[in-house]
């Protein structure tokens, strides 16, 4: 195991500044541009931003990812301390492009997909083929299909390919879904904090099944008032053991936060 396969391994387990300046240093023996991108990031978290390193920050991106690829993912997320943070959703075909790029998919952190059914069901074997190493925030928006109303009740990402995603993302975090039946079944070991958006845009909330063991944050968010029968459905408890936090949005916006009972914050 080389020393920069060792520091990958802590800082995946601990996204700290101080392994951080520990990667970008050893980034920057081997020529990598991302450890300068690190150290830039780090100097502007402790010393506030500059337009000299601003200007030095895109001169990097650009040569690292190229200037069309840089500009692209300014526009929907951002570079942030040598990794790639999408914010705003790639549709299959965009993401397939992208993914052929070496730098962007080595340094992809976080990933949002969204697309009509065939669309994100080809991302998912797409991420699932090729595994971006990094991947710790994955985000799923199911477009309703509004030309074929037979699919509006079908699971746009079915159980087994929602497996096989939970094993392509071993240091994944935190999983937003929002659509209607947008995934099924999906145990991920390490997911801390879920956000929902459609009461039923997520199965295993739904249903009985293996404890979501360490899920610790739920947010859901409905854009319209669930049924009483809708919400009684919903938050098997024995599936949310480690549940602490648990924040709630109404059609109108506002929130509502509470601690699961008999847990504590």
């Amino acid at each position: 195991m080389t020393e920069i396969t060792e520091i990958e391994e802590a800082l995946a387990s601990r996204f700290t500044p101080e392994l951080l300046a520990v990667y970008g240093d050893a980034l920057q023996a081997i020529g990598d541009p991302r450890g300068e991108l690190i150290a830039i990031d780090l100097h502007v978290a402790g010393h506030g931003p500059s337009a000299e390193m601003a200007a030095r920050k895109r001169e990097l991106v650009d040569r690292w990812l190229g200037p069309e690829l840089a500009a692209r993912i300014l526009e929907i997320g951002a570079i942030d301390h040598g990794f790639v943070q999408l914010r705003w959703g790639l549709g299959a075909d965009e993401l397939e492009r992208v993914l052929a790029n070496p730098a962007f998919h080595a340094s992809l952190r976080e990933l949002v997909i969204e697309d009509h059914d065939p669309g994100l069901r080809r991302a998912i074997d797409l991420v699932c083929a090729r595994p971006p190493p990094w991947i710790e925030h994955f985000q799923i928006v199911r477009y309703p299909d509004a030309f074929d109303e037979s699919l509006r009740d079908s699971v746009a990402i079915d159980d087994e390919r929602a497996q096989a995603l939970v094993r392509a993302t071993p240091w994944m975090r935190r999983l937003t879904l929002a659509g209607a039946n947008a995934v099924g079944e999906l145990v991920h070991p390490n997911v801390r904090t879920v956000r929902v958006f459609d009461y039923n845009a997520f199965g295993s909330l739904l249903r009985g099944g293996p404890p979501l063991s360490s899920v610790c944050e739920l947010d859901l968010q409905f854009g319209g008032a669930p049924s009483a029968e809708e919400l009684a459905s919903m938050l098997p408890l024995e599936r949310l053991p480690a549940l602490r936090r648990f924040l709630s949005h109404s059609p109108a916006g506002s929130p509502a936060s509470f601690l699961q009972p008999g847990k504590e914050g």
